[in-house]
Parts: structure tokens; sequence; C-alpha cells
């Protein structure tokens, strides 16, 4: 699936879901505004028929006929319940109303309602009550189509939501194709510009090896010593090509997919000593010192290649940049239930702040023709924060005050 289908899909869910709150909040805040407006209108006629009862000369019966709703029905009742006014049936034959689910509100509120069959006439009615000083009024609508009308909500309000969904489902379209362009265009162009990485760092090796051969084959008159000398000059930069070609295979390997390395249970303080081992006679050349401060299991499931690469390529690092007479440190700072977390440092000559931020990009060199001299292929920083990213941890570089680099990194157990 592309990038920009993706991200479409992602944002209009998330998009389509705020939406679906938005719309069942306002279908029930209109359900409740038009029941709010059905309470009041018929709480006025309620007010009306109170008011007038409380003349002398009153005619109920007339005055409910003058209503709006001509089909309403009101009745009557003492607190107790004792029905003592209706329109539709006489008073003197009600049963008391007292538990009725309307009336019964009221114990608790000045107004309630209720939609029921009625106990009397069987007939759906809309009941709406209201408690005065020492009776209720209780007033009844046949819940016919214009009722069902009064409580429906408006839906009006969908059709502008309907627009507004499509206006930003092809605004997140337009925005998922930008970014995917984008997205696009910069791969582009750090893939040409590793291209042009690769392609410089490889021509300085080939040319090398390819110069050293054409000395010894056009000029087979040389003594044996300066054809040994070409041959060891050659043999070198063919071993710096290896370790190149070596080091950009691991890296895109990294870059693909991380499914391709297999994961197994690894013992961190074994892959360190093995580095030790491997490096033994490098770190004696130049006289330099690796002082481990670990605790002595060290357990995660990892690759055991790549964390060897992460510790390799530090030490490494040390040895070839550092100087000479370097302590390098090893310790663990502390532990969670979910990470490792190591510290390593060197006193070596360090770098300056203006390379911090640079030093894990691919082929960055403090010193480039000091690095190359040595033999550096440029990659190894980029390896080891690639390795730990892989195993779900971070790395951070700080220069240290007297000189020297120091390495934060965690790994995942």
């Amino acid at each position: 699936m592309k990038l920009n289908l993706k991200l479409f899909l992602y944002y209009s869910l998330i998009f389509v879901v705020m939406m679906s709150v938005v719309i069942v909040f306002q279908y029930h805040r209109e359900k409740t505004f038009r029941l709010q407006q059905l309470n009041s209108r018929v709480g006025a006629y309620s007010d009306i028929i109170y008011h007038n009862y409380q003349l002398a000369d009153s005619n109920l019966y007339a005055l409910v006929k003058l209503l709006p709703d001509t089909a309403i029905r009101v009745t009557m009742m003492d607190t107790l319940g004792n029905v003592f006014f209706d329109t539709y049936s006489d008073s003197i034959y009600q049963e008391n109303h007292l538990s009725r689910p309307e009336i019964l509100a009221l114990k608790h509120s000045d107004s309630a309602y209720d939609i029921r069959m009625s106990a009397t006439n069987g007939i759906n009615y809309y009941y709406y009550a209201q408690r005065y000083d020492d009776f209720f009024i209780r007033l009844a609508l046949p819940y016919d189509v214009s009722v069902v009308s009064a409580l429906s909500a408006n839906l009006q309000f969908l059709y502008v939501f309907a627009i507004l969904l499509i206006v930003i489902l092809t605004a997140i379209a337009l925005v998922s194709n930008m970014l995917y362009l984008s997205v696009k265009n910069n791969e582009n162009r750090l893939k040409r510009q590793l291209t042009q990485n690769v392609s410089h760092e490889l021509k300085t090796p080939v040319a090398a090896v390819l110069g050293y051969m054409e000395s010894l084959v056009n000029n087979p008159e040389l003594d044996n010593d300066r054809k040994e000398y070409f041959i060891n000059r050659a043999y070198v930069q063919s071993k710096r090509l290896s370790a190149l070609l070596q080091d950009i295979s691991t890296l895109n390997k990294m870059d693909d997919s991380n499914k391709l390395y297999e994961k197994e249970t690894v013992d961190l303080v074994e892959i360190i000593y093995d580095v030790l081992r491997d490096t033994e006679d490098m770190m004696r050349e130049k006289n330099d010192e690796l002082v481990i401060n670990l605790p002595p299991d060290i357990i995660v499931q990892g690759n055991k290649s790549l964390l060897y690469s992460i510790f390799r390529n530090l030490v490494d690092n040390s040895i070839a940049y550092a100087g000479e007479g370097v302590t390098i440190r090893l310790s663990m700072t502390y532990s969670d239930p979910q990470y490792f977390n190591f510290v390593y440092s060197d006193n070596g000559v360090g770098v300056g702040e203006e390379h911090l931020p640079r030093l894990f990009e691919r082929f960055y060199r403090v010193d480039k023709g000091r690095s190359r001299k040595l033999g550096g292929t440029g990659l190894g920083l980029a390896i080891v924060k690639n390795a730990v990213l892989l195993h779900k941890g971070s790395i951070d570089v700080h220069k240290l005050p007297g000189g020297g680099l120091e390495f934060f990194f965690s790994i995942h157990r």
C-alpha cells in the first residue's frame, strides 16, 4: 500500500471518528432541544389553565377547546392523585393517578413528562404534568404524527456535516498526496546523495588498487621490494574496499527491514569480551586500555551480529581516532524492566561541539583526509545508531570536559 494511501486512510479514519462523535452529540442535542420546545409549549397551556381555574366564572371545557392543540386532554388532581377534572371523562369515575410515572416524578421536580399507553382508553399519549401549590395539572397529547414530528431531531445539520466531510476528505487527500510527494522527493534526494557518497568512497580504494596493479603490469622490471610494496598497498586498499562494501550491505539490510535479522537470546557480556579479545592487539599497539564495569549476566533478545557491531564499532572508533594511551570505559548506568542502559566513553582527543549532531550520519567525517588515511569507512557510528534503534533503544553523544567522547545508549531486554 502506497504511503499517500496510508496517510489518507489514517487521517480520514481519525476525522470520521471525530465527526461521528460530533454527529451523535448534535443529534442528542437536537432531540433534547425539540423535547424542551414541546415541554415549554404544553407547559404554557398548563399555566393558562391554572390561571383561568383561579377565576370564579371560568369554563375550563370551553378554554381547552380554544387551545391550538385541539386534541389535548387535560386532567386535574389533588396532591393525593384524586382526579377532580378531566376533559374526556367524568372525574367521579377516574381511578387514582398518583402511581402514574409523570405524577410520581413530580415529587422531585416541578414538571415531568412520559410517553406511554393510556390505561383509560388504550391510546398512546405524550403526557406532561406540572405541580402547583395544592394540585397537579396533567396534559396529554395523542402520540400521533404531529407529536412524533415535534419530538424528532432536525436532521438538516447532517447536510452541513456531509458537505464538510466531502471538503475535509478532499483536503486530506490533497495533503496526503503532497506529504507523499515531499517524502518521495526527500527519499530520492537522500538516495542520490547516498549514491554520490558511495561512489565517492568507492572511487578512492578502487583507484588506488588499479594504480598499484597498473604499475605492476606496466613495469615488469621493478625490483622485488617495490613490487611487494605495491602488492601490500593494493591489499590494504582491497581490505578497505571490502570493509566499506560490508558496512554498506549491513546498513542497507537494516534500512530494508529488521525482519532480515533473526533474534535470539544473547548475553551482552560475552559479546563485549569477544570484542575485547578481537581488538586486543590493536589496543596494545596504541597503548589503549578498555575498562569494563558490568554485572555478570546481561541477557537480551536480539541479533548477535548487530549487537557485536554496536560495541565493536565504538571500540574501533576510539582506537582509530581518540589517540594513543587512551582509557576506554564501558559500564551499565542502570537497568529497568524494559531496557539496559550503558555509558561508553574515552578520554581521547574528542571532536568539536559543532560535529556532535552529525557524528551518526553516514560517511560523515570530522577530518576527511585523516579518516581515509586510517582506513575508516565513515559508516561505523551510523551502524551503531541503526543497530541500537533496531533493538528498540536510543543513543546520544556528548563531549567530555577533559577531552574525549561519551555515548549513552540503551538496548531493549
